[in-house]
């Protein structure tokens, strides 16, 4: 009763700006609608924009806050001024220790930009998929590549292996159709240069 009062209250406020649609998470459908929009279960409630004045793809927008008016009209005024990050849909960014897998960098989503874009060292970047036979057998050479890069260190101070399981994490403005694909992306670039290789 609490949140139906409030959803109430926030649909008045932002009336004209977007439509407000609430869902439970019981039945098939609603359970669709939390796998599409990647919600957690445990961390209700959650709300999402979802964005479809792009033709090419939606996006979407996760709320962070406090479930109440203020700050939830607030995310629709920051939405409306462009000022909110969109939610990629990614694996969990891996630990430290796990950061590292046959001598390739791991990365996810939310750790692409830190990994790739470099500004000392040349990344070289496995772009697979492991629903993909062919990228998962390509994988083993490039890994072997991986292996010798990172025990020589020393030698290869200009260079760094990346790989990024592209099923499982989408990326903002960059749309990977066929796999596997390696780039090399250039520490002296401007303006994200990069080199397709394969």
């Amino acid at each position: 009763e609490i949140y139906d009062r409030l959803f109430k209250k926030v649909g008045e406020t932002i009336y004209g700006k977007l439509k407000f649609i609430r869902s439970g998470v019981a039945t098939k459908s609603e359970m669709h609608l939390v796998n599409l929009l990647d919600i957690d279960k445990k961390k209700l409630p959650a709300l999402r924009i979802v964005d479809f004045r792009d033709e090419r793809k939606r996006k979407f927008y996760e709320f962070e806050g406090k479930v109440n008016e203020k700050e939830i009209v607030n995310f629709v005024n920051e939405w409306e001024k462009g000022k909110l990050t969109i939610m990629l849909k990614g694996e969990n960014p891996p630990s430290e220790k796990e950061k590292y897998e046959n001598g390739l960098i791991k990365a996810v989503s939310k750790t692409f930009k830190k990994e790739v874009h470099d500004d000392k060292r040349n990344v070289l970047v496995y772009f697979y998929s492991k629903f993909m036979e062919k990228s998962i057998k390509k994988i083993g050479i490039f890994e072997w590549i991986g292996m010798d890069v990172h025990a020589n260190e020393a030698k290869n101070k200009l260079l760094k292996l990346v790989k990024i399981n592209i099923g499982d994490n989408e990326l903002e403005n960059l749309k990977i159709t066929s796999f596997p694909k390696i780039t090399l992306y250039k520490y002296d670039s401007v303006n994200d240069k990069k080199i397709e290789i394969q």
